[in-house]
């Protein structure tokens, strides 16, 4: 089967992490794929380009800028005729529209990470793009959501639920696993102690991530346990959002706090091998890779009750409220005075429930028909 995967970029993301994974899972099944980017940019380029995946550059210079990729997407589709065009992300899917002029047979299907209620007020334009999309959907054959909650808020916001397919994150399991020793290691490298306790937070520099609250947790705990604890802040990100997270952590490392800031990291299994507690104090969620890896990589998880957190968590960790930073504060205070380590059960069930490919299986038997199976609707 010919797919034209198709996507803003493959910049360190949740939704681009899981969109090359899926590229390089569909090749290794013996389809021909290739990967349409709105803008050719990101980490997750060359190792897709590595595995004989042509990745091309649709070229949009800008927000406003709509006819250059249409145009790309158009001569695209006619010179490869996929079978099957899959897409994420609001921008990316607009824009695939194009496509059907084209390929008017092949199967069509665009992936929903998030929908305009669970999101936190990105402006005008970002609004406008997830109205336009709800609106245009019914030209697609199927939406497929990453998360059970996410297909929840689409349905109610409009969506065909006829078409709604729930098809939850999958991780490389191979790469995702416990490594105690590289943790240490790691912590060394970033100038960390090793012998005393980390906790850490994962994620792009984002409203939908409240950081804020996370720092709120943090002088909480302080003020009980002061100096038991260090601290990781791992993400990019730009504008207002991303620079008050930095204003705070020099904050906290003026009164003497061992926090730290790392913008990126490739290897990840170090990371969460490295982190006491890894917290995630989100306000909006679909099904979050960095959690599905963390817990892989047995580390404690404690987050905030948003999409599938509380599902994927289960009974090995703890999920508290939204915003409610003394929950999380107590929570760390407990896990910090507990005895309790063995997370062998926890990284089972994961490496079980949450691989790569039986997600990926699913997502290329969804993928063939036009019509959707009932097997994989919400």
């Amino acid at each position: 089967m010919k797919i034209a995967l198709v996507i803003s970029s493959l910049e360190v993301g949740g939704a681009e992490s899981q969109f090359h994974l899926i590229a390089l899972q569909l090749k290794e099944y013996g389809h021909q794929v290739e990967v349409w980017l709105l803008r050719k940019r990101g980490d997750f380029i060359s190792p897709a380009e590595s595995a004989g995946i042509s990745v091309l550059d649709l070229n949009k210079q800008g927000k406003l800028d709509v006819i250059r990729p249409t145009i790309n997407i158009w001569r695209f589709a006619k010179e490869f005729s996929p079978d099957a065009i899959f897409c994420s992300l609001p921008s990316a899917c607009l824009h695939a529209l194009a496509a059907k002029t084209v390929c008017p047979n092949a199967v069509f299907s665009w992936q929903i990470v998030a929908t305009r209620s669970t999101l936190p007020e990105y402006g005008f334009v970002a609004g406008l793009g997830y109205l336009v999309q709800r609106m245009v959907a019914i030209y697609c054959d199927h939406y497929i959501s990453n998360s059970r909650a996410g297909a929840v808020s689409a349905v109610d916001e409009g969506y065909s639920g006829s078409k709604m397919h729930v098809l939850q994150n999958g991780i490389d399991t191979k790469r995702f696993q416990p490594d105690p020793e590289a943790g240490k290691a790691w912590l060394l490298r970033i100038g960390l102690d090793q012998h005393r306790p980390v906790i850490g937070i994962v994620g792009r520099l984002d409203p939908a991530k409240d950081h804020h609250t996370f720092f709120n947790a943090l002088q909480c705990l302080e003020a009980q346990m002061p100096g038991v604890a260090q601290y990781v802040v791992l993400g990019r990100g730009s504008g207002e959002h991303a620079d008050s997270v930095m204003r705070e952590i020099h904050a906290l490392q003026q009164r003497g706090l061992r926090i730290v800031h790392i913008e990126h990291e490739n290897d990840m299994p170090q990371v969460y091998s490295a982190l006491t507690i890894f917290t995630m104090t989100s306000v909006s969620e679909g099904l979050p890779n960095a959690l599905l890896e963390a817990l892989a990589c047995g580390a404690y998880c404690l987050a905030t009750d948003a999409g599938d957190c509380a599902e994927v968590i289960a009974n090995d960790g703890t999920v508290v409220k939204v915003k409610d930073h003394g929950a999380i504060s107590n929570v760390w205070r407990e896990r910090l005075l507990s005895d309790e380590n063995d997370t062998s059960q926890q990284v089972q069930r994961v490496h079980r429930k949450y691989g790569l490919q039986p997600m990926v299986k699913s997502l290329s038997k969804i993928l063939a028909r036009k019509q959707p199976s009932q097997a994989y609707l919400l």
